[in-house]
C-alpha cells in the first residue's frame, strides 16, 4: 500500500500486474474479515441456542445428586429461563410444573398398585399351588414328647420301627428338634410317615420307655393350637 502511494504523489501509474495483485490482497483481506465476522454470528448463535434450552441446565440426574435446597435452586433458574422465553409470568411456569408433577406421581402410584395385585395375584396361586400338593402328599405326622436328651434320631427311628412291619419302617422320617446354637436335643421331636394306618399304630407308642423316659406320642394339631388339641385328634 506504501508503494502505491508513493507512485500516486510521483504522479505514476501502477503497471496491471501490481493493479491485480493489489485487487487480490484488498479481496482476501475482505474475506478474512467477513469469515471472523461468520465465526463470531456462529458463536452468539450457539449461545443463543443454549439459552433457549433452560431444561437442558441441569439433568433429572444432576438433580437426583443435589441437596434439596441445590435443587429447588436449579429449578427456579430453570423456571425463570423458561418463563423469559416462552414470555410469560414464572408463576405460570410453576403451576405447569406442578400440575406436571402430579400426574407423573398419579401415573407412578397407579402402576405400583397394578404391580401389588398381580404379585399378590402370583402369590394367592402359588400358595394354591402348594396347598394342592400338600393334598397330593397328605403325609401323618405325630409328635413325640418327654424324650431323653441322650436319644438320638437313630434310636427314635428304630424305636418307632419296632411297632411296624420292616416294609413299612423303611418309610418313615424322624425329625429330632436341636437348639440352632448349642445343637443339643430339646426333648422333642417328629415322627411323619405316609398312611393313617401307620400313624395310629405309631401312636400306641404312648407312655412307652425309651433310653430311661416315658415318652407321650400324640397325633399333631397342625397350626397351633397346643397339647390339648393334640389330645383331642388322638380321640
Amino acid at each position: 500500500r506504501s508503494a502505491k502511494k508513493r507512485m500516486a504523489a510521483l504522479g505514476q501509474e501502477p503497471s496491471e500486474k501490481k493493479k491485480k495483485k493489489y485487487k487480490k490482497r484488498k479481496k482476501g483481506q475482505q474475506n478474512g474479515e467477513a469469515d471472523k465476522e461468520d465465526g463470531e454470528a456462529e458463536k452468539e448463535e450457539e449461545k443463543e441456542k443454549v439459552d433457549d434450552e433452560p431444561a437442558a441446565l441441569f439433568s433429572e440426574e444432576e438433580l437426583a445428586k443435589m441437596s434439596s435446597k441445590e435443587r429447588r435452586s436449579a429449578r427456579r433458574k430453570m423456571e425463570a429461563l423458561e418463563a423469559e422465553k416462552r414470555g410469560i409470568d414464572v408463576k405460570e411456569v410453576r403451576e405447569e410444573s406442578k400440575k406436571d408433577a402430579e400426574k407423573e406421581a398419579m401415573k407412578k402410584a397407579t402402576e405400583e398398585k397394578e404391580k401389588r395385585k398381580r404379585r399378590e395375584k402370583e402369590e394367592a396361586e402359588a400358595g394354591e399351588d402348594k396347598g394342592d400338593d400338600r393334598k397330593k402328599v397328605n403325609p401323618y405326622i405325630v409328635f413325640v414328647g418327654q424324650i431323653s436328651y441322650k436319644t438320638t434320631t437313630e434310636s427314635l427311628l428304630a424305636h418307632a420301627r419296632k411297632s411296624l412291619p420292616k416294609s413299612v419302617g423303611k418309610t418313615l422320617k424322624v425329625r429330632l428338634r436341636t437348639d440352632p446354637v448349642t445343637k443339643r436335643s430339646k426333648g422333642t421331636a417328629f415322627i411323619e410317615t405316609d398312611t393313617p394306618e401307620n400313624m395310629h399304630t405309631l401312636l400306641t407308642l404312648h407312655h412307652t420307655s425309651l433310653d430311661g423316659r416315658r415318652i407321650n406320642v400324640e397325633r399333631t394339631a397342625g397350626k397351633g393350637g397346643g397339647q390339648d388339641k393334640r389330645k383331642d385328634k388322638i380321640k
